[in-house]
């Protein structure tokens, strides 16, 4: 099974481990990973929010995409990417 996150991980290793799920195309995955990040007092940023857009398109799953997009948009916190 997938690697679980380690105790220190930090933005950048979510972003990495969200871009391997694209290439696999495991698009599930990658949801989880964003939705967990703030359970760890990690946020989201538009690294990690353009890799699981591209994890997304990847795996066809352009509803996703766009709902993560408008939530990005959405936050108020500058990290709206262009799809």
């Amino acid at each position: 099974g997938p690697t679980p996150p380690p105790r220190d991980a930090s933005e950048a290793w979510y972003t990495k481990e969200i871009a391997s799920c694209g290439r696999s195309k495991c698009w599930q995955r990658a949801l989880l990973l964003v939705e967990g990040m703030p359970g760890l007092s990690l946020q989201p940023n538009s690294f990690t929010y353009t890799a699981l857009l591209s994890t997304c398109r990847k795996a066809q799953q352009w509803e996703w995409a766009l709902s993560f997009f408008d939530q990005a948009c959405a936050s108020g916190s500058g990290h709206c990417v262009e799809i």
